[in-house]
């Protein structure tokens, strides 16, 4: 799934907190993955009062290397596709769920937000992985 992200700090805001809402009904938790918005949606979900219920970590990957390195995104994929790319988006929520042991993962490069294990072009405002096709859930 990608999200197109609007670049507004009270839109960010509310849209954390609907899935933070989202996350502890479910018993669920979260890893972000980021690289141009060097960890702005992490802060937007740790601004949230309790969200140390259900929210894991957050990776700041900026440069190929540390994609590659922190969230084991191939450089094969990164150097075929780019940097800013659908395959690089999906991989990088990938590699944070694994390394995270979240049950949920978000990732962004540039305007692009792909949450793992999800279908391809579904655009919707939020979504977020589960660990198998049947829990992936869009708001």
């Amino acid at each position: 799934m990608v999200i197109r992200m609007k670049n507004t700090d009270p839109e960010l805001a509310r849209l954390a907190v609907r899935v933070g809402k989202a996350l502890l009904r479910s018993e669920r938790s979260v890893a972000t993955a980021e690289s141009c918005t060097g960890g702005w949606i992490a802060k937007a979900m740790t601004d949230i009062a309790g969200s140390s219920q259900w929210f894991i970590e957050g990776f700041v990957t900026y440069s190929n290397e540390s994609k590659a390195r922190r969230l084991g995104v191939p450089m094969s994929v990164l150097n075929a596709q780019g940097a800013v790319s659908e395959a690089v988006a999906r991989a990088m929520a990938l590699g944070a769920l694994r390394r995270s042991g979240a049950q949920v993962a978000v990732a962004v490069t540039e305007s692009r937000v792909q949450t793992a294990r999800c279908p391809a072009n579904r655009w919707a405002p939020c979504g977020w992985p589960g660990r198998s096709n049947a829990d992936s859930k869009s708001m």
